[in-house]
């Protein structure tokens, strides 16, 4: 059984640092002890905008977002 990765929502009311944070704690909670795979896709209404990994920081996934022309 394959497992899907997870995709969060971005939210445009939120801050980039919010939703860095949002994102990492659903990717916290999908790890693979959790029997998900630890990766969650950040998406928006045109697609995939950044995804999470094990070694992000809310900082650094912060920084992705704005790169990609979030506020």
């Amino acid at each position: 059984m394959s497992h899907q990765d997870k995709n969060y929502h971005y939210q445009k009311d939120l801050s980039p640092e919010a939703n860095a944070t949002l994102a990492i704690n659903m990717a916290v909670d999908e790890s693979p002890t959790n029997g998900g795979t630890g990766v969650v896709n950040i998406v928006d209404d045109n697609g995939k905008v950044a995804q999470t990994s094990l070694h992000n920081t809310p900082e650094n996934l912060a920084q992705t977002l704005k790169d990609q022309g979030k506020q």
